[in-house]
């Protein structure tokens, strides 16, 4: 019996924090076998850069972990609007989008009264 086709995916990465969870996500991905779509925004590559050290151009294997095979992975300009993931009809099985991880400020407790209430933001009002 022949081996199963490696599953395809699309991996999106943005900016901060989306940087480094992009990086593991990826390299845990291509662990398990998975034929990844990349791309990483302009923000995203600041990141890897300043806070990795990490130079992302066009060779996506400084992102994996040693002896991973970057033939698994097809890195996408995030300004190629042309790219076969910017359509939507070629991110394989799934897509990934690694975000930043917001600062949101919680809610104001309903027990500190409605005297706090007027400090939250309108969208919590």
């Amino acid at each position: 019996m022949p081996a199963p086709a490696p599953r395809k995916l699309f991996l999106g990465v943005t900016g901060a924090s989306g940087a480094l969870y992009g990086l593991r996500t990826l390299q845990m991905l291509v662990a398990a076998g998975a034929e990844v779509g990349l791309c990483y925004s302009d923000a995203a590559r600041r990141v890897l850069a300043e806070e990795c050290g990490i130079a992302l151009a066009e060779d996506p294997e400084v992102l994996l972990a040693e002896g991973q095979d970057p033939a698994r992975v097809r890195l996408y300009p995030s300004a190629d609007i042309g790219a076969p993931p910017a359509s939507g009809t070629a991110l394989g099985e799934a897509a990934v989008l690694a975000l930043p991880a917001p600062s949101i400020p919680s809610p104001p407790s309903p027990a500190a009264g409605p005297a706090s209430w007027s400090r939250a933001p309108a969208r919590w009002r």
